[in-house]
Order: C-alpha cells, then sequence, then structure tokens
C-alpha cells in the first residue's frame, strides 16, 4: 500500500478507512511505530526548514550590509579607485595626493587673500582720508571766521585734528568733550575755537582797531562810539574778550 495517495479513491474501497486526509489535501496511510518513509520525509521537512531559515539570516545581512553602499555608483567608485592604483604605480598614495591637492588649493587661494585685504585696505583708507578732509575743511571755515592767523593755520588744524574724530565730533582722550554753554551737547568746532583763543591766543590776529563782523554803533548815544558785536556768535565774541573787558566793545 502506498503511503501516500492524492485521492482516496486511489486505493481500494476495503483499505479506504487506513488513511486519514493531511494538511497539503493529501491522504496518508495510518501507520504505528517508526516507518522509514517517514523518518526520511521528516528529516528532508527539518533540513529544509533549517536551510530557510539559515538562508534568511543571511539575506537580512546582506541587506544591512548593502545599506552602507546607498546612494555610491559602482561605476564611479570602479573609476575612483583604477586612479588610486594609478597614484599608487607612480608611487603616489591617496595621503600623498591629498597633500598635494591641498596645497596646490592653498597657492591658489592665498595670492586671491592677499589681493582682497590689500583692496579692503586701500578702500578703508581712502574712507578715512575723505571723512579727514571734510573735518579739515570745516576747520579751515572756522578758522577763518575765527581770523586766524595765515602762519599759523596749519598748526590749527593740527590741534583740530587732535580733537576731533571723522566724524566731527569732539574728543579728550576716549572721553566725548561737551560744551559748557550746552553740557548735554557735544562740543563743537566754534566753541573748540573760542576755548583755543584762551589757550594759544598767539594763533590769532589782534582784533584791536576794528575787525570783521564789528559794526559801529555811534548813531546810538549810549555807546558812546564803542563797537557793538552780536552775543550769538561765539567766535565773534572770542575776537574780542579783551576788548569787552576793556569796555570798547560792548554786546548786543
Amino acid at each position: 500500500m502506498k503511503l501516500f495517495v492524492n485521492e482516496i479513491t486511489e486505493v481500494p474501497e476495503g483499505s479506504q478507512s487506513e488513511y486519514e486526509a493531511t494538511n497539503d489535501g493529501r491522504f496518508r496511510l495510518k501507520v504505528e511505530g517508526d516507518v522509514p518513509e517517514v523518518q526520511e520525509a521528516n528529516a528532508r521537512v527539518a533540513e529544509f526548514r533549517d536551510n530557510n531559515i539559515g538562508l534568511m539570516k543571511k539575506v537580512e545581512e546582506v541587506a544591512s550590509k548593502l545599506k552602507t553602499f546607498e546612494g555610491i555608483d559602482p561605476s564611479e567608485y570602479t573609476r575612483l579607485k583604477g586612479r588610486v592604483s594609478e597614484f599608487e604605480k607612480a608611487g603616489d598614495s591617496p595621503a600623498d595626493f591629498k597633500l598635494r591637492l591641498t596645497t596646490a588649493v592653498k597657492n591658489a587661494v592665498e595670492p586671491l587673500q592677499t589681493q582682497l585685504i590689500e583692496i579692503q585696505t586701500r578702500e578703508k583708507d581712502a574712507k578715512e582720508a575723505l571723512a579727514r578732509k571734510n573735518v579739515e575743511s570745516k576747520l579751515v571755515d572756522v578758522a577763518r571766521k575765527a581770523n586766524v592767523r595765515k602762519s599759523a593755520v596749519s598748526d590749527f588744524l593740527a590741534r583740530g585734528a587732535n580733537v576731533f574724530d571723522l566724524e566731527g565730533k569732539a574728543f579728550d582722550g576716549d572721553r566725548p568733550r561737551y560744551s559748557k554753554k550746552n553740557p548735554a551737547d557735544v562740543l563743537t568746532m566754534d566753541e573748540w575755537a573760542v576755548e583755543l583763543m584762551q589757550d594759544a591766543p598767539h594763533l590769532f590776529e589782534d582784533s584791536k582797531g576794528g575787525g570783521a563782523g564789528s559794526s559801529s554803533s555811534a548813531g546810538n548815544s549810549g555807546n558812546h562810539g564803542r563797537r557793538v558785536i552780536s552775543g550769538s556768535d561765539p567766535l565773534e565774541v572770542g575776537r574780542h574778550l579783551e576788548d569787552l573787558a576793556s569796555g570798547k566793545t560792548t554786546i548786543q
């Protein structure tokens, strides 16, 4: 009798009760004890199962290793590997090649960096020179209004350069200098010039005997011929301090 049959009809009717249905739809002979054929079949099934488990583990291992190569073009890798081989044959290791490449980039970039620094320095110097020229121009105007002697203009400008920064703001060292008249405001160039008249009077023309900006008030009997100046101009007042003190000049 066959151990397995596909259809029960393959077995004589008298022996059909000796078969039992299996999970795969076939029919198996009911046997007791160990049957060599059954043992062999079970052994093959176990072997097949173990092989499947082993293959699945290998598939998982391979899949895990392949993740490390994601995004890598095999042809590009082969090309680069060939280039490395060429360098090694020529006695140039990857480390030597990297060093040569870094050196080449550095040699190409350094001149550009030096040129850029030079351009930035020239631009900065030009801006500072222009700002200093503007401050100097303003000081020249103040010197003209304050009747600075022509021979002393350079001295006047040098002193002003030590007081006023590139923005025209007055400083005493690192501290701002403020107006004595208006303590909340920074000292102006006109006010500084008036102070300089007291500290260095030799820089200015003698104001005695009349001067620019003065006006006679002979028509006003109360002034008895004294010079009358405006008190709104600090430079005008500074030029006539001596005459104001002696009474020869008065402020309107």
